[in-house]
């Protein structure tokens, strides 16, 4: 080992891996400098850990890898900056949010996404979340007001958003969910009480289409969401045992639930079961879009003021009808899926056949009464139609 100056050069003369090497070192000084860079060259290369070079020697080792065609050791290679980390938009929270355990073990993940699809179509797919804040959350209440919405759906909306950065908080993502700072609207006013007499109910019928008469029957008859009865399959139906099966999947209520088909709603079942596709098992092929628009038109059509009936008072019907003939409260609250919710723990445990259940809908009336439509005031009176 040896340096030396040539002109105006020190060279390093040495043999780390055997044949002898010859190394300028450019931009040194002095012969102490050159003695103290052999050394640091030496130990590096004999080691192969280049983390410590100082700035001459790193360039000295790149030079000599470069010039001998040596495969540059990855402590060598150059840094690259690094890139300025990418903003964390609404989509991409939705996408980590919908990927969650928390969203997959939803009863219904199907009506969240009616709901997140709201709120994307709003902030827009590119916000970043980090600007979401309690300010953004009241223009989207009064934008969904504005919509005709009700307090109810804007608190479910905004829930589900609550959601969405409860899941982004857990990742460190934000630090704070903004929807937790914000007072839920109060649901007390505009709150309602409706039976929908059976007149009424063939009023709108008649101005509906065929295939959504079907569908209003059904629900009058058997006390199912709208949802429920267009989501139907023909497997979920047994014509032998007259009764509807769903999966604890398929509920609202996230249990499963049997409905005993009344036998009006018999020639209904027979004649779809004559014309269903062979590809799609559901009932009712339409889009889910396409639920809203009957109801509202069969209402114009009739001059019917407000308050109005919706299409969900049917299930409400259902109940005061089911009341009105006789049935037993824990039949009535089983067949609209409210069993468990309602019963206290000696009642759950107490097991009803299919057989009651039918008996039970055999004895359903539904010409019970006037329509009425209570709806709460702010005042806490109430007003009816």
């Amino acid at each position: 080992m040896a340096v030396k100056l040539q002109g105006k050069t020190w060279y390093v003369f040495f043999r780390p891996f055997g044949s002898q090497i010859k190394l300028a070192l450019k931009d040194c000084e002095s012969r102490r400098q050159a003695v103290a860079l052999e050394a640091e060259l030496l130990e590096a290369l004999q080691k192969s850990d280049y983390s410590n070079l100082t700035g001459i020697a790193r360039q000295t080792v790149v030079k000599l890898f470069a010039n001998q065609g040596w495969e540059m050791p990855e402590g060598l290679q150059p840094t690259r900056a690094k890139e300025p980390p990418k903003e964390f938009t609404l989509w991409d929270a939705v996408k980590l949010y919908t990927s969650d355990p928390s969203y997959k073990n939803l009863s219904r993940p199907e009506d969240y996404a009616t709901k997140l699809a709201h709120l994307v179509g709003f902030f827009k797919k590119d916000r970043p979340v980090k600007d979401v804040w309690i300010s953004d959350l009241k223009l989207y209440r009064t934008h969904r007001a504005n919509q005709g919405m009700s307090n109810a759906t804007i608190n479910r909306e905004l829930a589900a958003f609550s959601g969405i950065f409860r899941v982004l908080v857990e990742h460190q993502i934000v630090e704070i969910n903004p929807c937790r700072q914000l007072p839920k609207l109060s649901e007390k006013s505009g709150q309602r009480q409706v039976y929908i007499s059976l007149e009424d109910v063939g009023k709108i019928m008649n101005f509906s289409p065929d295939w959504f008469r079907d569908m209003i029957w059904m629900s009058y008859l058997t006390g199912m969401r709208r949802g429920e009865v267009h989501k139907l399959q023909w497997r979920h139906v047994n014509m032998n045992t007259r009764i509807i099966s769903f999966h604890a999947t398929e509920t609202k209520e996230g249990q499963s639930k049997r409905v005993p088909i009344h036998r009006d709603l018999m020639p209904i079942f027979q004649r779809l079961r004559k014309v269903r596709s062979l590809s799609d098992d559901r009932i009712f092929l339409t889009s889910e879009q396409s639920l809203r628009l009957p109801w509202v038109r069969a209402l114009d059509k009739l001059q019917w003021e407000d308050p109005r009936p919706r299409f969900h008072d049917l299930r409400h019907a259902w109940k005061t009808n089911a009341r009105r003939s006789g049935l037993d409260s824990e039949i009535r609250e089983m067949i609209l899926g409210h069993a468990n919710r309602k019963l206290d723990v000696s009642q759950r445990y107490g097991f009803i056949d299919d057989q009651e259940l039918v008996n039970a809908i055999d004895k359903f009336t539904y010409d019970n009464g006037l329509t009425q439509i209570l709806v709460a005031s702010k005042a806490g009176m109430y007003e009816s139609k």
